[in-house]
């Protein structure tokens, strides 16, 4: 049902994935969380790989830019419905998912 796309460029995502995944789970929906790391630094593709357990993990081989990868995405996802977000968001509401798919139906 809904594939949740984060580009990532050399920035700590496991707060942002952490929280996505409880929220995800709590509502009992169809989901997955999809990294495209766009060749961040070694530094914080070593932090970000962790997410492994909760999302898939995508390291590029070189970095294609903001366009690009949003686009990469289309070969990474498997639902109908897809949230962008960037990796540096912040989700401020503990229903944030389920206000946003609420939305959807």
């Amino acid at each position: 049902m809904l594939s949740v796309c984060i580009p990532v460029y050399n920035f700590d995502v496991r707060d942002l994935v952490d929280e996505l995944y409880r929220q995800a789970e709590e509502l009992s929906i169809e989901y997955e969380i999809v990294c495209i790391d766009d060749h961040s630094d070694e530094s914080f593709h070593l932090i970000n790989q962790s997410v492994s357990d909760k999302a898939r993990y995508i390291r590029l081989e070189s970095n294609v830019g903001r366009s690009r990868i949003r686009n990469i995405f289309l070969s990474h996802t498997q639902y109908a419905y897809l949230l962008f977000l960037d990796s540096d968001t912040l989700i401020k509401h503990k229903n944030f998912l389920s206000m946003y798919v609420d939305i959807l139906y």
